[in-house]
């Protein structure tokens, strides 16, 4: 396999360079693009039989990005405290101890083409304490190519709702490509909803990962709808005693879409829980490969961590593939998993159509049943109503 997006030279490079960021920051490019010159193409392949890759798509063909920045609409109380800065160029006055904060130390740095040409901006610091009203945050994607980097700060005692909306414009193929940080400091408590509807020609590497301090709580729900491919991992690290996390990843795939679906609890300190659940449909030539992990290290006695993975397949010729994993360095511990793949009950199937529902119809209320169990999760009744009806608009452009 070739190296990736190898037609990039270092003249595009040094075009795509601002004189508007900081010199340390034009030095972490510099360094990225020369090691990602060599660095191999994604891999696509886990296993004898197992392949998971985009169709008709290709990441050498990728050209240099230009500084176009996507469109942001966010939506928030004003008078909250909480602090936001987007933009398209790291600014001048922008400190390189915060960005180390987000890329050092427990967390993965992000990949070699994301460092050196990242060329979309937004960066949070939540109040310290309760934001009474859900911050709302609408991205959308026009740009052939769209390097997003995004860090969150949830101070301590700090309690928000975030909603992400990620949606695309245009009939020609797009990459993108989103790393998102996310630390919470000690006893905050954080709920991140993430729903992603791009159309059928975007191709989404998606990599999101979070450090949590001392009783800070994390709540993860990525709804996985659109995109012709979409890589996505979630992270999350318990680094403080008492951290709590509950990773739900749900997902609807048809046509010939591709979904590599990975979700990792890393549990550090002790007493740490945490609870990871992959639930979806695959329909038509559709694939989704879904990997879980749940590690639990040498020092962290006495935690607890769980993940479950589910997949229903609604065509002969859809495919799901479920691998999870546990790693566990202490046996003071609870550790479990468990995975299912199956198809629609027949019985189930019957009984709708013979009250009169046709066969497409019966099964949308079938696929509608088996996403209430994570819906219910959720108290606010309105963010629930979201999540059913991007669900429901995603089954109906089935037929």
């Amino acid at each position: 396999m070739g190296t990736m997006m190898k037609n990039i030279t270092e003249k595009q490079f040094k075009g795509f360079l601002s004189v508007h960021e900081p010199q340390w920051f034009t030095d972490l490019r510099q360094n990225s693009f020369n090691k990602f010159k060599t660095a191999k193409s994604p891999i696509y392949r886990y296993g004898e039989a197992i392949r998971i890759s985009p169709i008709g798509f290709s990441f050498d063909e990728i050209e240099a990005p230009t500084t176009v920045t996507s469109i942001y609409t966010l939506h928030y109380d004003q008078q909250s405290g909480i602090k936001i800065y987007q933009g398209k160029e790291l600014p001048l006055e922008f400190p390189q101890s915060f960005y180390e904060e987000f890329f050092s130390g427990a967390l993965e740095k992000p990949g070699l083409f994301h460092q050196a040409f990242s060329n979309d901006f937004l960066f949070i610091v939540l109040p310290p304490k309760p934001m009474l009203e859900p911050l709302e945050i609408h991205q959308l994607i026009s740009d052939k190519i769209l390097v997003s980097t995004i860090c969150i700060l949830a101070p301590p005692h700090a309690e928000a709702k975030i909603i992400f909306y990620k949606t695309g414009t245009g009939d020609i193929p797009v990459y993108c490509s989103e790393d998102m940080r996310i630390i919470s400091q000690r006893e905050s408590n954080i709920e991140f909803i993430s729903i992603q509807n791009l159309p059928f020609t975007h191709n989404l590497m998606q990599r999101r990962i979070a450090k949590l301090e001392k009783d800070a709580h994390l709540l993860w729900t990525d709804v996985v709808l659109g995109s012709n491919y979409t890589k996505s991992e979630i992270i999350t690290h318990l680094c403080g005693e008492g951290a709590n996390t509950l990773n739900q990843v749900l997902f609807l795939a048809n046509t010939k879409q591709r979904f590599d679906i990975y979700t990792a609890s890393i549990h550090v300190a002790p007493h740490t829980t945490s609870n990871i659940i992959t639930k979806g449909v695959v329909n038509d030539q559709a694939k989704v490969l879904s990997r879980g992990l749940v590690h639990i290290k040498q020092n962290a006695t006495g935690s607890n961590g769980y993940e479950k993975q589910d997949a229903l397949l609604l065509s002969n010729d859809a495919e799901a593939d479920a691998i999870p994993n546990l790693e566990i360095e202490n046996h003071d511990v609870k550790c479990s998993h468990g995975s299912t793949v199956g198809q629609v009950d027949a019985d189930q199937l019957f009984y709708l159509m013979s009250r009169g529902l046709s066969k497409n119809l019966a099964q949308q209320k079938i696929i509608e049943g088996y996403f209430i169990p994570i819906l219910e999760v959720f108290t606010d009744d309105s963010l629930k109503k979201k999540i059913h009806a991007s669900i429901m608009q995603a089954i109906d452009a089935e037929d």
